[in-house]
């Protein structure tokens, strides 16, 4: 179940299908949500979602599904789906 992304997301944060903390939307424009990464993201998961160092990455609004099950507005993103390599 994707949900739309709107302004008011931004801040919220991105896991992986883990838990593990991907990073927070910092813009959306488009059909493209940016993603500022977690500081101490794992170098092959950074590899999967593309970008370098502390950059933003991209990922399309379809990518990420609002956590119905979550206290507070949660994306998840699936890095299996993503495999870029």
């Amino acid at each position: 179940m994707h949900s739309t992304i709107t302004e008011n997301d931004t801040g919220k944060p991105v896991v992986a299908s883990d838990d593990a903390q991907i990073g927070v939307i910092s813009e959306i424009e488009g059909g493209t949500v940016y993603v500022d990464p977690e500081p101490n993201l794992a170098d092959d998961v950074r590899a999967i979602l593309g970008g370098e160092a502390d950059e933003s990455f991209p990922l399309n609004t379809d990518a990420l599904k609002r956590d119905p099950y979550a206290d507070i507005a949660v994306f998840r993103v699936d890095l299996d789906a993503l495999d870029r390599r």
